[in-house]
């Protein structure tokens, strides 16, 4: 506890504390540097719209296509056992792959849709 004290109390002495001495001055400085910081979160929260919605159909040809290709290649490593009659032997690999792969990319692709497509706030704010 005491060091904290004795930080605390060199911190207050090397820093000269003053009045201010034009708080009009001081008051239009902090208006200018909270617009700044305000106006540069709105550039980015419009490029995140405008990125959000140009990739919409590019991300949704995406995930498309990714669980298309998903389904065929189980379809096929199952065609393929049955024909080879192997089944039996690919019961690990069907767990893994069904139970894994395809629950993970179905949980991703709610995550990033549930984003992607969600609702703007096209509203301008005051």
């Amino acid at each position: 506890m005491a060091i904290y004290s004795d930080n605390l109390k060199n911190l207050l002495t090397s820093q000269k504390i003053e009045p201010l001495k034009n708080l009009t001055s001081w008051q239009q400085k902090t208006k200018k540097d909270i617009q700044e910081n305000f106006n540069e979160l709105e550039k980015l929260k419009f490029k995140d719209i405008d990125w959000r919605l140009k990739n919409r159909q590019s991300i949704r040809n995406f995930f498309f296509f990714l669980l298309v290709l998903q389904n065929l290649v189980v379809f096929l490593l199952f065609g393929i056992g049955l024909w080879f009659n192997k089944l039996a032997g690919l019961e690990g690999v069907f767990n893994v792959l069904i139970g894994g792969t395809l629950t993970e990319t179905a949980s991703l692709i709610y995550i990033i849709v549930k984003w992607l497509f969600s609702e703007i706030p096209y509203k301008e704010q005051s």
